[in-house]
């Protein structure tokens, strides 16, 4: 796979464009991706000629944990930090439930697996 600078210089090689202008698209771009993967409203995104791009689930396990201890920590009677308190609490909510995803797709996948196998 080609490094961001290496379709950079393609781009303004083929285009003749000025570079600064093609690096604040394709940065655009990458940030607007990068949002929909960590919004975690899907657990998989897909791009056209790029493949797939998903939640991997060891680092949300660990973000899960994280969260989930400063859910904890925070104090929901303050009324300062019941605000941060409810977002931390539906971040957390909506990792639990992509975390659900990958591991029901996970089972799925194994279930297949082991079919394939025993008909072998």
């Amino acid at each position: 796979m080609k490094k961001s600078k290496d379709i950079i210089k393609t781009i303004v090689s083929k285009l003749s464009h000025d570079q600064e202008i093609i690096e604040s698209v394709i940065d655009f771009y990458w940030s607007s991706v990068r949002k929909k993967v960590s919004s975690l409203n899907y657990h998989r995104v897909y791009l056209e000629c790029l493949g797939d791009f998903y939640v991997r689930l060891k680092p949300l396990e660990g973000f899960m944990k994280r969260q989930l201890f400063y859910v904890n920590k925070l104090d929901q009677t303050n009324f300062q930090n019941f605000p941060r308190y409810q977002e931390a609490k539906e971040r957390l909510e909506k990792m639990e439930r992509v975390y659900e995803i990958i591991q029901s797709e996970m089972n799925r996948k194994n279930q297949i697996k082991n079919e394939r196998n025993k008909k072998d």
